[in-house]
């Protein structure tokens, strides 16, 4: 699925390394695990999500603190403290699903990594060592790190960028970016992705990529831009992490999905048989749900 290239000669890349503050830096280095906080770790997870290669949950460590207690934290301490890591926690099940209908191509499927419960409460503790200097070395653009913020606001920000595209028939904001939308750009645009794929380690898919451009930029715009950048063109993005990207006159049909989800559950529980307050709560805790994420930005028709 991932492939890594070695070159011989690396190019020197044109990315400023951020400079973190001496004491913020003097602190990480100063920082050592302590044993609440491998507890807390360990009771923050999930009792019962994505057991390891060993078969046991967090829940299992949870319930049996008082006996296994001592050994988790002392062979999280020897590693995160000491360096002394145990391969036996490295080990993990990679399990996957796949993203399409009928896929026959391993680009196909995303993966889960189904790793062991000590390794899972080691990486929570250095998640919370990073506290301490995340927002020296951050950007404020990246909400994800910040709490109270929700995959949401991506999905309206989305819509309105490509709501922009589709209305407006001057150039668009992007053009005080990029200048002008040619091939001289765009293939400057290709080289940045290159640089920080080398600076990250986190390649673009290309084979999952597409683009949109407004309907006045002629076909053959399109097609040399499509050469250039490696991806498909598309008349538009038709979903968003799970949303519409844009609405016509035809809203119903932009929801139909949600009826056909709903009526799969419903057809799926006709053959089996429940009471009427298991059938209540079948309706409250699965049927009720499944429009709930559309509806956080949409507002559904009649």
């Amino acid at each position: 699925m991932f492939k890594r290239e070695i070159k011989k000669k690396k190019e020197e890349l044109a990315i400023a390394s951020n400079v973190v503050e001496l004491h913020s830096s003097r602190a990480v280095r100063e920082i050592k695990c302590q044993l609440d906080e491998i507890k807390k770790a360990v009771f923050d997870k999930t009792p019962t999500k994505a057991p390891g290669v060993d078969g046991m949950p967090t829940q299992f460590y949870q319930k049996n603190w008082k006996i296994m207690g001592d050994c988790v934290t002392s062979a999280c301490l020897r590693c995160l403290n000491d360096g002394d890591f145990l391969e036996d926690v490295n080990k993990t099940f990679i399990t996957l699903f796949p993203e399409v209908s009928n896929a026959n191509r391993i680009t196909d499927f995303s993966l889960i990594n189904q790793r062991t419960v000590i390794y899972k409460v080691m990486a929570k503790s250095l998640a919370n060592w990073l506290c301490v200097v995340i927002g020296d070395v951050i950007s404020e653009a990246q909400s994800v790190f910040f709490p109270g913020r929700l995959i949401i606001d991506n999905t309206i920000i989305g819509f309105e960028c490509i709501h922009v595209l589709r209305i407006r028939k001057q150039k668009t904001d992007d053009s005080l970016l990029f200048d002008k939308a040619n091939s001289k750009n765009y293939l400057a645009i290709k080289r940045s992705l290159g640089d920080c794929a080398l600076a990250s380690g986190q390649a673009m898919n290309f084979n999952k990529s597409a683009f949109c451009t407004r309907k006045y930029v002629p076909t053959t715009v399109r097609a040399r831009l499509a050469n250039i950048v490696d991806v498909n063109f598309v008349r538009c993005h038709e979903r968003y992490l799970g949303l519409p990207s844009f609405t016509g006159k035809k809203i119903k049909e932009l929801f139909e999905n949600l009826k056909d989800r709903i009526w799969s559950k419903v057809s799926e529980w006709r053959h089996k048989l429940f009471t009427a307050g298991g059938k209540e709560v079948l309706i409250k805790a699965v049927i009720q749900v499944i429009p709930f994420y559309t509806m956080n930005l949409f507002c559904l028709p009649k």
